[in-house]
């Protein structure tokens, strides 16, 4: 604590002198400014009489070669850039501080970070504002996070604490967030789509890198050097197939090239504070979840079964919409999960490991940390109607659904009823949908042999049905009323060790196929 305090008064009297035009160093000996680097201008920095670097030098990540399609965000002149860090080494002597100017590129996150042995403290001047740090990087190296607009330079003073200087490694960065989505062919799923409101609700605080996977069955060449770099970025998501501890990123002609929880543990995420595994068993125990918090992540979450595609993206847009909000991460997974209708949707089903206070907005947020006042006329409504119609309750995020019923079968006109810690109401939601009546049920047509074929209509020979499981709902949509028949149909595919859910949906009355992701949604 002691060292830790010096460091911190030493630095501090220095960058106040140095915010005065002039600069007596706090180790006893008088220097002036050594370098000025513009690293918008990616050129070597002018000299003047004092201690100076050098050299700078660059050190890209290759990523040149990957067979992913990198999608550009809006304000990119360039798909690379999205791709590119840019590390620059310094020679760096105790009793100096090195200053460089940045010109910012665009309005976000930013992070400046030293790497390597020495013991350094930076301070990052943004307008009137600084803000400083010591160890907050790698063992003793500071690491800055703060807001910036673009074409803002920023200022940069950084030192090295001590009697011995070294050679260090420092980066100017925008704070990110990587997303892999997928279409794996014909007969088979495609989240591409998933991408659209997490980049939507993020993109003003964090740059995109959007990783499409347009041909899911082009090998890949360079392996995952550049899945590994982009994995360990600010917010990290995955939406594809996966099973206990993996996931399927880009299969071969002779296998699938698929990424585990052991090949994660090996690899550094500190960067990351938040990752989200939309996949079949991304948040089983010892899986994916655990294997990023381990590897440095500050809070992972994903499903613990089997999930249905249209219901995961149901999930993750509404996750991503609370969180860019200001919620913190178990209060946003807990809305996501009540946004799902049906009890029974597996997608309700998630675990959260490391911080679930974790927030991707400066300001922490609990929308649920007041309780909600509760209108007597609500309330009175909702007494009558649990005295004169038929209800089943199931267990949601912070209280319970109560499903009305007819002739036993759940229906979309429901009650979400929100309660304390001591079980008192704070907060009723009444569905949109009201049904009084139904028709009669003896109307019901057999799909028995549309049961028989489901496997093979949608599903590729690759996959096998392992099990299923049957729902009837009654369901009130456009006006019409009638009872849905729901199978889950859960699949293994052996060669790669992948999970998914499909859903079959069946409107009894006709036959008729329905849209499960138009009926699963509370509203």
């Amino acid at each position: 604590m002691k060292k830790r305090i010096t460091k911190l008064l030493a630095f501090t009297f220095a960058i106040c002198f140095l915010l005065q035009g002039s600069f007596t160093t706090a180790f006893a000996e008088e220097k002036s400014i050594g370098v000025l680097v513009d690293l918008s201008a990616n050129g070597i920095p002018e000299k003047d009489d004092c201690a100076v670097p050098d050299r700078i030098e660059k050190i890209p990540i290759d990523v040149n070669e990957n067979k992913l399609t990198m999608r550009a965000s809006s304000d990119e002149t360039q798909a690379d850039t999205i791709a590119l860090d840019t590390f620059y080494s310094l020679s760096m002597e105790p009793g100096y501080i090195y200053r460089f100017y940045f010109t910012l590129k665009t309005t976000r996150y930013h992070t400046f970070e030293t790497f390597g042995d020495l013991d350094t403290v930076a301070a990052v001047k943004v307008g009137s504002v600084t803000y400083s740090d010591d160890d907050s990087g790698e063992g003793l190296n500071a690491a800055v996070a703060f807001y910036g607009m673009a074409g803002t330079q920023v200022q940069i003073d950084t030192c090295v604490y001590g009697s011995t200087g070294g050679s260090t490694i420092f980066q100017m960065r925008p704070q990110r967030f990587t997303m892999y989505t997928f279409d794996y062919g014909f007969l088979d799923i495609s989240t591409l789509a998933d991408s659209e409101i997490p980049q939507q609700k993020l993109t003003e605080r964090y740059q995109p890198i959007i990783c499409e996977n347009q041909d899911a069955y082009h090998p890949i060449t360079h392996g995952f050097s550049q899945i590994h770099s982009f994995i360990n970025s600010e917010v990290f998501m995955f939406s594809g197939h996966g099973g206990v501890g993996t996931l399927s990123f880009i299969p071969t002609e002779d296998g699938v090239t698929g990424l585990g929880a052991v090949n994660i543990e090996s690899r550094d995420m500190s960067n990351n504070k938040l990752s989200v595994f939309s996949s079949c068993y991304g948040g089983a125990e010892n899986s994916m979840v655990d294997a990023a918090v381990k590897a440095g992540s500050g809070a992972s979450i994903g499903f613990t079964d089997t999930v249905y595609n249209p219901s995961a993206k149901t999930f993750t847009d509404v996750l991503f919409t609370k969180l860019a909000g200001g919620a913190i991460l178990s209060s946003a997974a807990s809305e996501a999960a009540n946004a799902l209708l049906l009890p029974f949707d597996t997608a309700k089903n998630y675990r959260i490991v490391g911080n679930e206070k974790t927030t991707l907005v400066g300001a922490t947020v609990n929308p649920r940390s007041a309780p909600l006042q509760v209108s007597p006329e609500m309330l009175a409504q909702f007494n009558e109607d649990m005295r004169n119609f038929n209800y089943t309750s199931f267990e949601i995020e912070g209280g319970k659904r109560y499903f009305k019923t007819f002739q036993g079968i759940i229906s979309n006109d429901y009650y979400d009823v929100f309660t304390d810690s001591d079980g008192k109401i704070t907060s009723i939601i009444k569905s949109e949908t009201e049904i009084n009546d139904v028709p009669d049920f003896q109307q019901v047509q057999t799909v028995s042999a549309q049961k028989k074929n489901v496997s093979s209509k949608r599903v590729s020979d690759a996959w096998n049905l392992i099990n299923s499981e049957t729902h009837t709902i009654i369901i009130k949509k456009d006006g019409s009323i009638f009872p849905v028949e729901i199978i889950y149909l859960n699949y293994y595919n052996e060669r790669n060790n992948a999970y998914f859910q499909d859903v079959e949906c069946t409107n009894l009355f006709d036959g008729s196929p329905v849209d499960y992701s138009e009926i699963n949604r509370a509203k």
